[in-house]
């Protein structure tokens, strides 16, 4: 493994070559798709944006422009504007780079690893980040602002960290469980207040277009599409989804996983002691990462590109023993590289009906939890990973 690396791979660990990895292997993606026709999330975005600031209905099906019907909420036009109103193969160009390319930057933000635990984060959800902007889907964006909401509330930037969280929701709503957040930080009443201001101003922005009666109908419409949500999806990747393929569960059945994966979470609440140590508000990151994943009844296996990356920072700070160096590319293996090509299809078939990927990241999960509840002080006060050569940044 790349942690205690050799003067031959020490280059693979530095920043720069980080970025030129995932900038190249995406570029490399980027034209195969385009080449291919793998463009019908992309084309959703796009269609309805035109839709959008032609005051159409944009929860209308337009089978002639892209299949799917699209379920994001009515805001999320205004914020792909960027992206959406440039010609067309460059905002995907633009979208997938900026997706992709934050994920990095944002990693190399956070203090007390290392420069080469860093990197190795963003190596182990290369994998991840890639099948997800294969079809231009938006769950490497969400990862990148829950990312950016943690970073924010550590630097004291309330603002920020609200914004981000709210853009988030208004994009997928399950991201509102990385709200759970503000516990860890004090002036908990002024972040309620900036975050309420937050979700007023991005739920307020296709107002730019639409009048307020209009804006109203379209929110309906969301809540209707929402409503409508067929319960678990066939092939769900997620623990709903392994219980469905197994046992063929009820709605309730289904509400029951959900609710036991919300009790088991708040437990992490009830060690407020720790909420000062850096490393235990990383864990309590990690475990937000992975649950969005895990408890999404509609997750898919673009979803896991949230999850890996708080898969990535609990690796590098467990003990880099044998036993660890062992695991981490065998995760990488069997959670990652079986879920795709080259694959045999019969494989992929069985993982996907058995909804078996959600499956290395529940273990993992359930150890960051148990970490968390039974691990004194002093893990939560020292890098575990200190084995690691370099020295972890401070700042």
């Amino acid at each position: 493994m790349l942690v205690n690396s050799s003067p031959k791979t020490a280059i693979l660990l530095k920043q720069k070559t980080v970025y030129i990895i995932y900038f190249v292997t995406l570029a490399a993606l980027n034209i195969a798709n385009v080449f291919a026709g793998r463009m019908n999330t992309w084309n959703i975005y796009r269609s309805v944006f035109w839709h959008f600031i032609k005051h159409e209905d944009i929860y209308k099906p337009y089978p002639a422009e892209f299949g799917d019907q699209y379920q994001y909420s009515p805001s999320f036009p205004v914020l792909l504007a960027p992206f959406a109103s440039l010609p067309n193969y460059v905002g995907y160009f633009l979208w997938n780079n900026v997706s992709m390319l934050l994920i990095p930057f944002l990693i190399f933000k956070f203090r007390l690893f290392t420069v080469k635990q860093k990197a190795i984060v963003c190596y182990i959800g290369l994998l991840e980040m890639l099948v997800c902007l294969q079809g231009t889907q938006a769950n490497v964006m969400i990862a990148n602002l829950i990312l950016l909401s943690f970073l924010s509330f550590e630097n004291k930037q309330q603002w920020l960290a609200a914004f981000a969280l709210a853009a988030g929701i208004y994009i997928k709503v399950y991201p509102v469980v990385a709200v759970s957040l503000f516990f860890l930080y004090p002036d908990k009443i002024k972040f309620l207040f900036k975050f309420f201001i937050a979700m007023v101003v991005l739920g307020a922005l296709p107002l730019i277009i639409f009048s307020p009666a209009e804006l109203v109908a379209m929110y309906q419409k969301w809540f209707i599409v929402m409503r409508e949500d067929p319960g678990v999806i066939p092939g769900s990747i997620s623990l709903t989804g392994v219980m469905q393929a197994y046992f063929n569960i009820s709605d309730a059945s289904k509400l029951i996983v959900q609710i036991t994966g919300i009790a088991i979470f708040c437990l992490m609440y009830i060690r407020t002691n720790l909420f000062k140590e850096y490393y235990y508000r990383i864990y309590f990151l990690c475990s937000i990462l992975i649950w969005v994943a895990l408890f999404n009844h509609v997750s898919e296996i673009t979803s896991y590109s949230i999850a890996i990356c708080g898969v990535g920072f609990w690796l590098v700070h467990q003990k880099q023993t044998k036993a660890m160096k062992i695991f981490i590319p065998l995760f990488v293996l069997i959670a990652t590289v079986l879920s795709m090509d080259p694959t045999p299809r019969f494989i992929l078939n069985y993982i996907y009906e058995h909804s078996l990927k959600s499956l290395p990241y529940t273990g993992i999960w359930l150890c960051i939890m148990y970490q968390m509840l039974t691990k004194r002080k002093e893990f939560f006060q020292l890098a575990d990973g200190h084995d690691m050569k370099g020295t972890p940044d401070t700042a």
